[in-house]
């Protein structure tokens, strides 16, 4: 068994930089972006103007995800607006993402 001590110490060894799934802090601004009022009312539109049914499937509620349709990380000047926007339910927004 390893000590709390050394159990510390492997982790600090890869976290931030170290790791192997660092993007250059970018998680952290598009947390913030995705923490947002203005990105709560994009969602809140999306799911109003599809009136809470998923586009694929027809489910009405449930858990529904609000999809891009043009990705997020790379069309930065279509993230807020509504028509870059699709209500799905979770299974499938899952297929869109495979």
């Amino acid at each position: 068994k390893m000590s709390l001590e050394t159990r510390q110490k492997m982790a600090d060894a890869h976290r931030g930089e170290r790791s192997h799934n660092w993007k250059g802090g970018v998680a952290v601004a598009v947390r913030g972006i995705r923490w947002s009022t203005e990105y709560s009312a994009w969602r809140r539109a999306v799911f109003f103007r599809d009136d809470f049914t998923c586009q694929d499937c027809g489910q009405r509620g449930g858990d529904l995800h609000a999809h891009h349709i043009k990705p997020f990380c790379s069309e930065i000047e279509l993230r807020m607006r509504v028509d870059n926007g699709l209500t799905l339910c979770q299974p499938c927004h899952r297929r869109c993402h495979d």
